[in-house]
């Protein structure tokens, strides 16, 4: 994998998590760690659509939480803190530090209720 940031000091399960599809998780790989190294310690993190949540490492100094919706193929084994649609989570108004969801717009038929969603739960600013 090319990377400006490498997958150099994280999880085998990590690494091989990108290497399964360089080309499309190897560049969203570079932007989850970039944000994450930007994320002030104890932040509040909720990463829509985590499936099983590849990236919570990244996120350690951080309170992260998984949000997937019912019908998630990916929790199986480790199931979500909130399971609920992206366009309706059931997180307070402006209570999340950092929303974080890779590979989610493309999979709704709506993506602006989503993004007004995640809008509504972020902390101004």
């Amino acid at each position: 994998m090319h990377s400006a940031v490498g997958t150099r000091g994280v999880s085998e399960r990590l690494r091989g998590f990108v290497s399964e599809a360089p080309f499309e998780r190897g560049p969203i790989f570079e932007f989850v760690a970039s944000a994450a190294a930007a994320t002030e310690p104890g932040a509040r993190v909720l990463d829509v659509g985590a499936g099983s949540a590849p990236y919570r490492e990244l996120f350690e100094h951080a309170e992260y939480k998984t949000s997937d919706w019912d019908q998630s193929v990916h929790t199986e084994d480790d199931p979500p803190d909130v399971t609920a649609p992206a366009d309706a989570l059931p997180i307070e108004d402006r209570s999340i530090d950092v929303v974080l969801s890779t590979q989610v717009l493309e999979h709704v038929p709506e993506p602006g209720p989503v993004l007004r969603e995640f809008r509504r739960v972020l902390v101004e600013g």
